[in-house]
């Protein structure tokens, strides 16, 4: 039974029901009543306890149904007479929906060719059973995908296509691999191979395919996938794949782009380490993100974390944004960082910032202008 309903006749289990015969015909009966009551202006006035209690009620004796009996009131919905077409439609998307979820394959049956619900709701019927057939058979959507296309808008069945990509690559990441390109399935394949990679076996089966695979863009996409889902997870969970997987600098800085900014805050320190020895300059702009988060929740433990990091490209990226982003709150000792910076661009643009920052006539900022060769007026 779907959701929780409290005491019978709300929880009632569908195992354990044995509706009267004419409980389908009751069922579809109070449906309509209920619509023909909204579209009269009835349910305008202030709201009675009872009828919501009753409407409450007859939702759940909707969800409890089989999807055999929930075809049968669909049927009722659609002969009787006393709907129009408005209400109608709305009680039919509302049924094909519910059993879209339950049996989407008998969903998709009832729903073919009737020409009852506007466009909008018919894709939204069909996304659902599809998006519901994938969970449970994806190699049968795949089949319904093909054999109607046509019946779903191109970016519905694209994004069918990748769930079904999803699934299938949870087991099984070569087949996945192959079903993308007979599919024609061309954006974002690498993120749904990685989606469903959610243990250390799985990532490194799908690490192994793509390697073996030889397409690099491919394998950073999926990289980046597999960077958010570690994220999620934590440094400490994350880093025995790590340590195990032997990512190549070119990897390491894909993964790495993949972290975002999603790192728990005691996590980022530990993430740019392990950028800083293992991603190389690639990952500096990511590490740059990060430390201008971690600046801005807790500068005190971004600073003590700069004060102990090797130079390199990536930790020079780190000091960057840190003076950057303490710059509105202390710029004099956001000059300080970058003076740790070698000159260029880089040190240039953040030296703009801090003196743009800078409260004009403070002590120091005439200084800092012409040390870093900065116009006065700037």
């Amino acid at each position: 039974v779907e959701g929780g309903r409290g005491e019978a006749p709300l929880g009632r289990k569908l195992a354990e029901r044995q509706p009267a015969a004419g409980e389908v015909g009751r069922i579809a009966r109070a449906l309509i009543a209920q619509a023909r009551e909204s579209a009269s202006g009835q349910s305008v006035a202030p709201p009675d306890p009872e009828r919501e209690k009753e409407l409450y009620d007859l939702m759940a004796e909707l969800l409890e149904l089989e999807p055999g009996e929930m075809a049968a009131v669909i049927e009722e919905l659609r002969s009787t007479p006393e709907l129009d077409e408005e209400a109608r439609e709305g009680l039919l998307s509302l049924t094909l929906m519910i059993l879209a979820r339950k049996d989407p394959e008998q969903a998709l049956a009832l729903h073919a060719g009737a020409g009852d619900l506007n466009d909008s709701m018919e894709d939204q019927v069909i996304a659902t059973a599809v998006a519901s057939m994938v969970t449970r058979d994806p190699m049968a959507a795949l089949r319904w995908l093909e054999e109607n296309r046509g019946r779903i808008a191109d970016p519905d069945a694209d994004r069918l296509k990748q769930a079904v990509l999803q699934e299938v690559a949870a087991d099984d990441p070569a087949e996945a691999l192959r079903l993308a390109g007979e599919l024609g399935v061309e954006k974002g394949v690498g993120a749904a191979l990685a989606v469903g990679a959610l243990s250390d076996e799985k990532r490194s089966k799908l690490l192994g395919v793509l390697r073996g695979q030889g397409d690099e863009h491919l394998r950073r996409e999926a990289l980046m996938a597999i960077g958010s889902g570690l994220v999620e997870e934590g440094f400490e969970s994350a880093a025995a794949w790590l340590d195990g997987a032997e990512l190549s600098e070119d990897e390491a800085a894909a993964l790495v782009r993949g972290l975002g900014t999603g790192a728990k805050l005691e996590d980022t320190g530990p993430w740019i380490d392990w950028a800083v020895g293992h991603a190389g300059k690639e990952a500096a702009e990511s590490v740059g993100r990060m430390m201008g988060l971690w600046t801005q929740a807790d500068y005190r433990a971004a600073g003590e974390w700069l004060t102990e990091a090797e130079d390199g490209p990536v930790t020079r990226a780190a000091v960057a944004s840190y003076a950057a982003t303490v710059a509105p709150f202390d710029s004099a000792a956001a000059a300080a960082w970058i003076d740790t910076l070698p000159a260029g661009d880089s040190r240039r643009e953040v030296a703009r910032r801090i003196h743009s920052a800078w409260e004009k006539g403070a002590a120091g900022r005439a200084d800092f202008a012409r040390r870093e060769g900065l116009d006065l007026a700037e």
